[in-house]
């Protein structure tokens, strides 16, 4: 199949393609296209050369690259009617006569292994450390027959950052974009990103300017994110936070000693409540779990899915109501969260969820934007509490260490 690039590609990144500094960083708003732009820049340096190129795709931990680097690089290589061979185990993409390989740092932290790179993307660049940039750059070496050259994208969160340092210092080429210069975006994203003015202030200046904000007002800061097994001593139960095109969120979670385990999630879009349940009773399925034994508080503005969910048997609860929000989050933030590496979409919300700032004023309400997985982890968390006496409805002192056989006595 032959391609045309220049009807492909945003014209607003044609530049970009012809780039050739070593280290470049492509920042700015949501919608605007980076990621494709960078995802069809690697295909295109792949079909064009005539050697073999090694390139490496890199994200902040293995399952984030199954739900973005690699099914935008095979859609668009599906799209396009290219060959390819790609292995799911080792998640290496063999592309003419190219290498693409995608790694997390979790799993492939010893990066200094890797030899012989061409090229580097490192994707959210803003959950990586400034000495784990350098390592990166660092495997870039030898004398070879293309330019070498690592890009970082990501939108400018704060502007207090490694990142926000670098491009003062003009220590790598740098260019922001924003949904503006995407000629593909929908009218209804669009829409969604200039609401964000009636939302936060942060949120506007960050995913719909593409200008740098701050990292304040955070509601969560007392979380990590790190592998665990559940053990028999923790408490499991659930939360459900109902969408169509938003996320329908599940989220299976866990207690004990006092601090909230986040084990698993489902994050979907367009999907009918039915199809729901199917693939809430497939993850129970998987771990021979009994789901009618397992509690889930889900939000209760859907009274007609949470009795769908009833009658095929699962213990669904309406999530309280009687207390607000904001006292909700209040006593919730006092406990510690250990969050599974699988679990993308709370890792990407958790550290951006704050309280609104409208006017610069700060209000006492939580952003309504990237909140889903946000919004299942307090019904459900909250819901828990209470339940099994750990804080009372009206928000009494809770209780750290409190044994199974106590709380489900």
């Amino acid at each position: 199949m032959r391609l045309d690039f220049n009807k492909i590609v945003n014209k607003t990144f044609k530049p970009f393609f012809y780039n050739e500094h070593r280290k470049t960083f492509l920042y700015g708003g949501a919608g605007a296209g980076k990621s494709h732009a960078i995802d069809q820049k690697f295909i295109w340096r792949c079909l064009l050369s005539n050697w073999p190129l090694r390139f490496l795709f890199f994200r902040k931990y293995t399952p984030e690259l199954k739900i973005s680097m690699i099914p935008l690089t095979l859609d668009y290589l599906d799209e396009w009617g290219i060959p390819y061979e790609y292995n799911k185990n080792d998640l290496d993409l063999h592309l003419n006569k190219s290498l693409i390989m995608f790694r997390g740092m979790d799993r492939h932290g010893k990066i200094k292994s890797a030899e012989k790179i061409d090229g580097v993307w490192v994707e959210e660049l803003t959950e990586f450390k400034k000495e784990e940039w350098i390592q990166l750059n660092l495997r870039m070496r030898g004398i070879g027959k293309t330019y070498k050259q690592i890009i970082g994208s990501f939108n400018p969160e704060d502007k207090f950052s490694w990142l926000a340092e670098m491009i003062d210092l003009n220590q790598v080429w740098h260019q922001r974009y924003t949904y503006e210069d995407n000629e593909f975006i929908d009218d209804e994203y669009k829409r969604e990103l200039e609401d964000l003015i009636n939302q936060d202030d942060n949120f506007y200046r960050i995913y719909t300017k593409g200008e740098w904000g701050e990292l304040k007002n955070l509601i969560y800061e007392r979380y990590e994110v790190k592998e665990f097994e559940v053990d028999e001593n923790m408490m499991l139960f659930g939360g459900i936070d109902w969408g169509f095109t938003s996320l329908n969120v599940w989220m299976k979670m866990a207690y004990k000693d006092g601090t909230f385990y986040i084990i698993d999630e489902i994050a979907v879009s367009r999907t009918l409540n039915a199809d729901f349940i199917r693939l809430v009773k497939g993850k129970h399925h998987e771990n021979r779990e009994q789901y009618w034994k397992f509690p889930v508080w889900a939000d209760n503005a859907e009274p007609d899915k949470i009795l769908e969910f009833s009658r095929e048997k699962f213990a669904i609860i309406p999530s309280i109501k009687s207390v607000e929000v904001r006292i909700q989050l209040d006593w919730l933030k006092r406990y510690n969260f250990i969050i599974h590496p699988r679990c993308v979409n709370t890792m990407k919300e958790i550290r951006i969820y704050k309280w609104r700032e409208v006017g610069g004023i700060v209000v006492d309400e939580a952003v309504k934007v990237k909140n889903h997985s946000m919004k299942a982890i307090q019904y459900g968390c909250y819901g828990f509490l209470v339940k099994n006496g750990l804080i009372s409805k009206r928000g009494a002192k809770p209780i750290f260490g409190k044994k199974p056989e106590e709380v489900y006595a």
